[in-house]
C-alpha cells in the first residue's frame, strides 16, 4: 500500500498522463504547454485522443452558442436526437477547422518572431488552449438548458435578451 502511494510521475503512461494534463491545462497551463515540447513519438501519439476531445468539445460549444442553434427546433424536420447529432457532426467540422486555421495562423505568426517550433507543437497549442471552451460545454450549456429547456432551441420566448446574453 505505502509503495503505491510513492509512484511517481514517471510510472505513468504517455497516455495516462497527457489525460492528466486535460484537466490540468486549466489550473497549471504553463506546465501542460512546457511538455508540448517533448518530441518522443510515444509522447507526441499520447496526446491525439486528449487533443481530439478537446477540439470536438470545443467546436460543439462554439456551435451551440451560434443564432443558428437557437432556431433549430423552430424547423419541423428537428427533433431532440436531430439536434444532437447536428451538433455532434457540426462541432467535430467546426473544430476540426479552427484546429487547423488558427494551427496555421499561430505557425506563421511565431515563424516572423524567430520561433523554430514545427507545426504541429502550434496546432497542439491552439489545441489545449481550447479547454476553457470545451469546459463551458460541460458547465454552461447543462445550466441554460435547465433554465430554459427545449426554448433554448427556439426562437422567442425566455431565453431571448439577457438570458441568451449571458
Amino acid at each position: 500500500m505505502a509503495l503505491e502511494a510513492t509512484e511517481t510521475h514517471e510510472d505513468l503512461s504517455p497516455d495516462r498522463a497527457w489525460w492528466l494534463r486535460v484537466p490540468a491545462v486549466l489550473l497549471s497551463p504553463r506546465s501542460v504547454f512546457f511538455a508540448l515540447r517533448e518530441d518522443d513519438p510515444d509522447d507526441v501519439a499520447a496526446r491525439s485522443e486528449p487533443l481530439l476531445l478537446l477540439v470536438w468539445m470545443a467546436g460543439a460549444a462554439a456551435v451551440l452558442a451560434t443564432p443558428t442553434a437557437g432556431a433549430l427546433l423552430d424547423k419541423p424536420d428537428y427533433d431532440a436526437v436531430l439536434v444532437a447529432i447536428w451538433a455532434f457532426v457540426a462541432g467535430g467540422l467546426y473544430g476540426a477547422v479552427g484546429y487547423v486555421f488558427f494551427g496555421f495562423a499561430l505557425f506563421f505568426g511565431t515563424r516572423l518572431v524567430g520561433s523554430v517550433g514545427g507545426f504541429r507543437r502550434e496546432r497542439q497549442l491552439v489545441g489545449f488552449s481550447l479547454a476553457p471552451l470545451a469546459l463551458s460545454l460541460l458547465v454552461l450549456f447543462p445550466v441554460r438548458l435547465a433554465l430554459y429547456g427545449g426554448d433554448t432551441f427556439r426562437d422567442g420566448g425566455p431565453d431571448e435578451g439577457a438570458g441568451e446574453t449571458a
